[in-house]
């Protein structure tokens, strides 16, 4: 598995799976998510604010390309839906009291025996003995959502030394959010997803080959 590879699908998972490497409304979303979301928490926190949110937002919708999606129709509603969630989850961010440590292109290089990745985390809430990691995706299935919290936990004891007393994950489409408390099996079920994904990756390209 290429440290490239698991950047993307960790940046947004929608896209790493699609052999046929067509445009997906899903990615371009979620790219934008990432936008938001980073460039949100750069500002200084008097303008942390709804307009800032809507100025962003105006901003990155621009980089869509509408014909990816199923129909006008369907960009108006999950814009809408979008909108809707950001401004919620952001604003709420914004008035907590504990810090929010926001991850600005930081990354570390977790190695794993042959290989290496380097996982971008958007944002981790401090306090002075625990902290948190979260993460905002587009959607998730039970699948994906799985996922994210495994490799998040081997990013996490990676970096800090110590394992997260939760993992946050925030689907915006349907503004639902899953929280779990990691353990030290789920550092060695990460290590091995990952290596589950490099020999995924393997036999993709081997297939492309042949084909």
């Amino acid at each position: 598995m290429t440290k490239r590879l698991l950047e993307s699908f960790i940046q947004s998972p929608y896209h790493v799976n699609d052999s046929n490497a067509k445009p997906c409304w899903k990615h371009e979303i979620q790219l934008m998510i990432n936008q938001v979301v980073r460039h949100y928490f750069q500002l200084p926190r008097k303008i942390q604010n709804s307009i800032s949110i809507m100025k962003l937002i105006d901003t990155y919708r621009k980089d869509l390309h509408i014909e990816v999606f199923d129909s006008v129709t369907h960009y108006c509603v999950v814009m809408a839906k979008i909108t809707d969630h950001l401004l919620s989850f952001l604003t709420n961010e914004s008035t907590q009291v504990p810090q929010l440590y926001f991850y600005h292109c930081q990354e570390r290089v977790l190695e794993v025996k042959e290989y290496s990745i380097s996982i971008n985390i958007e944002l981790t809430e401090y306090s002075i003995k625990s902290y948190s990691m979260k993460k905002y995706l587009l959607m998730a299935d039970e699948h994906l959502i799985k996922h994210f919290q495994l490799l998040i936990t081997v990013y996490s004891v990676d970096a800090f030394g110590k394992l997260p007393d939760k993992v946050l994950i925030i689907t915006l489409l349907d503004a639902k959010v899953y929280e779990y408390s990691p353990t030290i099996e789920d550092v060695i079920l990460g290590q091995q997803y990952m290596k589950d994904l490099r020999k995924t990756k393997i036999k993709h390209k081997s297939w492309e080959r042949r084909s």
